[in-house]
């Protein structure tokens, strides 16, 4: 069935078999207000139409009407990760008053039947939660849409176009997806936001960075939200498409990645730890590595020289743009033919 949130319908369906659909295609009414006890972060939604609603039985009374309501946007978080309870009801007994049923029920549903949802087009989180870890693959935070899939004036579409930036193209090359639900309330400040996977050299998902979409205050909200307990010094973001390119150029952010394109790798900051430079040594193999930060960090381009000298790199050169816009605001040829004018100034023979 086409509904305004298959996850949580699917979930449903797996749970109680048969789930009824009310006010179908009519999308929730509410109101961003201020909330008082985070008042200087957080929001609730007065909320004045539920919308779309799933209607099974509840499973903690003796109901055989279908007497408990889901309203398609239970589930997402209204302010750090906070689930509302308004989105859920039980008629027959108002059995969700008992912050036991609610558990049960918030785990049956979220943690349980929604993340065994297995349609083709939905990345999914293989384990709910956010276990500590060190070192190895990880998935994607919640149900995650592939970029291309999502159709329509979809804002997260609708943001890297406005951005500069091929939806397809991000999804196809980098696996950008968008969040629509975090698999947990520790990883809930996923959701809404597009996901980025950064990947080891052999492709798999070691990281991923959450990505607010739009403007705000950043001095209240993070504009990125890094994967918990997962290492960073020692990622360098696209490396795994930058294997056959002529020359290695480095950029401080993932932007600037897509912007550029094949051969670029972000430090994901403006410092090149020690781990970073001896991965691009590593993997650069006797190519040029160009250091390309955004214009007000040169000095942070003379440290990332320095240390990549210092760790043996053979061919190395900067490049200083005008100030002004960074590489990620720059048009691809442009960007490319100032790497290739820069490449044949110091190395000709790699030109």
């Amino acid at each position: 069935m086409d509904v305004l949130r298959p996850a949580l319908y699917f979930a449903l369906q797996s749970l109680f078999r048969h789930v009824k659909v009310l006010r179908h295609g009519e999308p929730f009414a509410a109101v961003k207000t201020a909330d008082t006890f985070y008042a200087q972060h957080g929001f609730t939604l007065d909320i004045s139409a539920w919308g779309e609603t799933y209607v099974v039985c509840c499973p903690f009374c003796n109901d055989t009407r279908n007497r408990l309501y889901v309203c398609h946007a239970w589930g997402l978080p209204e302010s750090f990760g906070r689930q509302s309870w308004r989105f859920v009801k039980c008629f027959n007994d108002d059995c969700l008053k008992e912050p036991g049923n609610r558990r049960s029920l918030a785990h049956m549903v979220f943690e349980q039947a929604m993340f065994s949802y297995g349609k083709s087009d939905v990345v999914l989180q293989a384990s709910p939660g956010a276990p500590k870890r060190t070192s190895g693959p990880v998935s994607y935070p919640g149900v995650c849409y592939p970029l291309s899939q999502l159709t329509g004036p979809h804002p997260a579409r609708q943001y890297v176009i406005s951005r500069g930036h091929d939806p397809d193209e991000l999804w196809r090359l980098y696996g950008v997806a968008w969040c629509m639900d975090a698999c947990s309330q520790a990883l809930a400040l996923a959701s809404g936001r597009l996901i980025i996977p950064l990947r080891a050299a052999s492709g798999d998902m070691v990281s991923w960075q959450a990505r607010y979409m739009g403007e705000t205050d950043w001095k209240l909200t993070p504009k990125y939200y890094n994967c918990p307990d997962a290492p960073r010094s020692g990622l360098l973001y696209a490396l795994d498409r930058a294997s056959s390119a002529p020359v290695l150029v480095v950029v401080e952010g993932v932007t600037d990645v897509w912007r550029y394109g094949d051969g670029a790798v972000a430090i994901c900051g403006k410092e090149v730890s020690c781990e970073q430079a001896t991965l691009l040594i590593k993997h650069a193999r006797d190519r040029p590595i160009a250091i390309l930060l955004d214009p007000e960090a040169w000095e942070e381009s003379g440290k990332a020289f320095s240390r990549l000298a210092l760790a043996g790199a053979k061919f190395l050169f900067r490049i200083k743009l005008r100030a002004g816009p960074d590489p990620g605001s720059l048009p691809r040829p442009l960007l490319r033919a100032i790497v290739k004018q820069a490449l044949l100034a110091n190395y000709p023979e790699f030109a």
